[in-house]
């Protein structure tokens, strides 16, 4: 991939090289506005035309802006915006490396997809890491390093320092999410550079307040939704059907969206009103409660929230056809483990420039 399809210009491109390029264009553009408009522009004008040129290219095959590297995970049914978006923008705004931080179920993912996916739109390479291991963590950049940064193929230590290398040297605007930190130590050797005025760091994590002081960066904490937030949510999942105690399901739920979201899909399946929701997971949560660790030995509040509603909706998939099957796949997926997503993604197209 060329200099000039990347956008990656470490110097203005000669004469020459600008003219090759705005023909090649015409040729893919079928000319226009805007190639016109190219050829009356000075030469400094050329150079920020060429970047949209090679942005309106690559919209004709589908996308918009560079190929992210990595799935950006997809937004939310009925997604809400929240309130941290503005605090977490700014912590951006300021800081190479944001940390944000909050228990399993929050929607720390969903908040750093939506941003993510904000960022490619407007033109920012986005690398989305899962890195809930350093081998993955490795994986993912190593693509990225052949991608971008030219690193050949075989060594994924070698291809992913030199993509880190590329991150602290290109001029373009970069954001790599690494998603899911578990231990510190998986970066260690792997953290993209901190000295690029273009590029940005956000890491989504579980770990409590000690754990990320030593992830570095800025820390943005994001808790549940606020009753508000909940209420809304809760309402748009539900069409405006069966939502009867609306404000008695989200207390109930303790604002969690995870389980809001679970029960939004658990009261349109079985079709049963918010009032009838709410008797069965009192109900259910009662039956669950010797399973349970008493709350003192429960690193994680909404533990037992979560595992009322999940219960339920295993219930309602396992007494679909094939009858029996759910609880059987989940028990085997909780084995597996991160394994499943390597089974079930397809490869990445590779950018065509």
């Amino acid at each position: 991939m060329s200099e000039l399809e990347r956008g990656d210009f470490k110097k203005v491109p000669d004469q020459a090289v600008i003219d090759a390029y705005v023909a090649v264009c015409v040729a893919r553009l079928d000319g226009g506005p805007a190639i016109r408009e190219a050829r009356a522009a000075d030469l400094a004008e050329r150079h920020k035309l060429l970047i949209r040129l090679q942005e309106n290219a690559v919209a004709t095959s589908g996308r918009s802006g560079p190929p992210a590297v990595g799935r950006i995970p997809l937004a939310a049914g009925c997604y809400q915006a929240r309130e941290v978006v503005d605090e977490l923008s700014a912590a951006l705004a300021d800081s190479p490396v944001v940390v944000l931080s909050g228990l399993g179920g929050v929607g720390k993912t969903q908040l750093a997809a939506d941003l993510a996916r904000r960022r490619e739109k407007a033109g920012t390479l986005v690398v989305w890491v899962s890195a809930a291991s350093q081998e993955s963590i490795v994986d993912r950049l190593a693509e990225a390093g052949e991608e971008y940064a030219e690193a050949a193929r075989g060594d994924r230590e070698r291809a992913a320092e030199r993509f880190l290398a590329w991150l602290a040297t290109t001029p373009r605007r970069w954001l790599v999410v690494l998603d899911d930190v578990s231990d510190p130590e998986h970066l260690r050797g792997l953290r993209p550079p901190v000295s690029s005025p273009t590029g940005r760091t956000l890491i989504t994590t579980r770990l409590r307040k000690a754990a990320v002081a030593g992830l570095g960066g800025r820390p943005v904490e994001i808790d549940v939704f606020t009753v508000d937030e909940a209420e809304r949510y809760l309402s748009a999942a539900l069409r405006g059907r069966l939502d009867d105690d609306v404000p008695g399901v989200v207390a109930d739920l303790d604002r969690l969206p995870l389980a809001l979201g679970q029960a939004a899909a658990y009261l349109l399946d079985q079709n049963i009103t918010s009032g009838d929701y709410r008797r069965r997971f009192a109900d259910r949560t009662r039956r669950l409660a010797q399973l349970v660790p008493p709350a003192r030995d429960n690193p994680d509040e909404y533990r037992a929230t979560v595992a009322a509603t999940w219960s339920l909706s295993i219930e309602a998939a396992d007494a679909e056809e094939p009858t029996g099957l759910a609880r059987a796949v989940l028990e085997l997926a909780s084995v597996l483990g991160t394994a499943i997503p390597g089974w079930c993604s397809a490869p990445r197209p590779r950018s065509t420039g």
